[in-house]
């Protein structure tokens, strides 16, 4: 027996009175509407309805049974019909996770995909641990650093490219390193893990190798923000993404050292569960990120990023 069918073709007799006429609503055929309901009053060993050459209505039984069964019906169609929307529509919550040092640009990708479609919420969750472990409840993370070892799907989106700049008023008074080796003798920012509360170490040689001297970190922040807003002031020389200073490179305000040692050891991934169907909604975001994300991690190309530090590193 066809149980949601048996109890809809209930639901249709006792709200008509008639058989003919619920199974004109419907779209079956009479003896199919009324072998739904004879299959439901066997399963249920009671009637349901008093029949008669000229009426039919319901039984005590029935009637009891009828009022909480079409509310709950109404409320399953409607459930289901919600559904269904969501999957052709977009609207609904896309729960995220990213990686602090992506937090910026994941913020400014959120704010243009909701101008587009204002009736998706964001459920954002910025922490390190979205690199270390890919949470279920998590629709799409955004990582940074090796590709993991997972069932999920992964996306890899471009480079992070860490960049060495400073302040042009800093540069004119302590000269811009020529080697990894002249950070040594430079005030530097450093940056401190939000998890570990280590200080994380540079990479300032964009070929693999390690610089033989340790940076000098006069300054220590666990905001990428931060850091900017204190290579503007002049505190130092910052390693930062360079997505994050695109903008005060090409305007002057910071001058970018060492071109050609920009390090692109991490990588950025958008990572999502294997999931059939998906959701209309995750869908759309997820060829909305790749797109975007992309585009602003690539940025221009690396020569006419290095001739603008070139012409722009004091003497």
């Amino acid at each position: 027996m066809d149980m949601f069918k048996s109890l809809k073709a209930f639901i249709a007799v006792g709200q008509l009175g008639s058989f003919t006429q619920a199974a004109r609503a419907s779209g079956l055929s009479t003896p199919a509407v009324s072998r739904a309901v004879s299959e439901l009053e066997g399963a249920l060993r009671v009637q349901l309805f008093n029949r008669s050459t000229r009426r039919v209505s319901l039984t005590e039984e029935g009637t009891l049974f009828f009022t909480p069964l079409s509310q709950g019906i109404q409320m399953i169609e409607s459930s289901m019909s919600a559904v269904c929307r969501s999957n052709t529509d977009l609207r609904g919550v896309i729960r995220i996770g990213g990686a602090p040092s992506i937090s910026a640009m994941l913020t400014r990708l959120i704010a243009e995909f909701s101008e587009r479609h204002p009736e998706i919420e964001f459920d954002v969750s910025i922490d390190e641990r979205h690199n270390e472990v890919l949470d279920e409840q998590i629709d799409v993370a955004v990582r940074v650093g090796s590709e993991p070892e997972c069932r999920w799907v992964v996306r890899s989106l471009g480079p992070l490219r860490l960049v060495h700049c400073a302040a042009p008023h800093y540069l004119r008074q302590r000269g811009a390193p020529r080697t990894p080796d002249d950070l040594g003798r430079h005030r530097c920012i450093g940056r401190r893990d939000t998890r570990s509360a280590r200080a994380r170490t540079w990479d300032p040689a964009g070929s693999g190798e390690s610089p033989r001297g340790q940076i000098n970190a006069v300054a220590t922040f666990n905001d990428d923000g931060a850091i900017i807003q204190a290579a503007l002031a002049g505190v130092g020389i910052a390693q930062i993404p360079q997505y994050l200073v695109r903008r005060e490179l090409d305007a002057g305000r910071l001058v970018q050292v060492l071109p050609e040692h920009t390090s692109e050891r991490s990588k950025v991934m958008l990572c999502y569960p294997r999931r059939a169907p998906m959701p209309m909604r995750v869908r759309s975001f997820i060829d909305f990120a790749v797109s975007r994300v992309t585009e602003e991690l690539n940025g221009p190309p690396d020569g006419a990023q290095a001739d603008m530090t070139a012409r722009r590193v004091p003497h």
